[in-house]
């Protein structure tokens, strides 16, 4: 417990007490919040894309056999 103790300090003292991860944490969150659902939109039409490419090359070389 003495050593947790002594880190946390010394890394108060490092970072002139600044809370540099909660700080992080404070920043971060909303703008994951915020991506979370771009990045679902844009996986959704990537696998829609990627499915008619694929529907379309598969059409494609099983015609031409």
């Amino acid at each position: 417990m003495a050593i947790r103790e002594l880190n946390q300090e010394e890394i108060g003292a490092v970072s002139g007490g600044l809370d540099l991860g909660g700080l992080l944490t404070g920043i971060l969150t909303p703008v994951l919040n915020l991506l979370s659902p771009v990045l679902n939109l844009v996986s959704g039409l990537l696998s829609t894309v990627v499915g008619l490419v694929s529907g379309l090359l598969g059409g494609l070389l099983g015609s031409a056999e």
